[in-house]
């Protein structure tokens, strides 16, 4: 009976509100994966419905990925003798000089010339990231 006491008193020290808040961030984080987990099913079947069809589409599936948007503010500036005008050239330019594809902000419904891209890095080596941004650098520093 001593031992019960002992830890019912211990159990009474901690607030039942944390317990509660404990249960409910462990539920929000549940939801969160599960409902990313839906979205990534659902995109996978359909986009391998479209290519079932005849379509030309492809997919893999995810290896991982983190997403950087990242600006590159060179609209009105040149690159021997180019100039940029459009997230397009920017593109493009990565493309060729630094080895690496990015999105233009533009691709996800974004209206304007701003210069902003969006980079997923999930399945490349630290080398590799180190490679491409040291040539972008490069690249970066000749734009007039």
């Amino acid at each position: 009976m001593a031992g019960r006491g002992l830890i019912a008193n211990q159990r009474q020290s901690i607030p039942f509100y944390r317990d509660v808040r404990i249960i409910a961030i462990l539920l929000q984080i549940a939801f969160v994966i599960l409902i990313g987990l839906l979205f990534w099913w659902l995109l996978r079947n359909m986009l391998n419905g479209l290519r079932a069809a005849g379509l030309p589409v492809d997919s893999l599936d995810p290896e991982g990925a983190i997403y950087l948007s990242a600006r590159l503010n060179l609209i009105g500036r040149a690159f021997e003798g180019r100039r940029f005008a459009s997230s397009d050239d920017i593109r493009r330019f990565v493309l060729e000089q630094a080895g690496f594809a990015v999105v233009p902000f533009d691709a996800f419904g974004y209206h304007g010339e701003s210069g902003w891209v969006r980079l997923s890095v999930g399945a490349v080596s630290m080398r590799d990231i180190e490679g491409g941004l040291q040539r972008l650098r490069a690249a970066l520093e000749r734009v007039t």
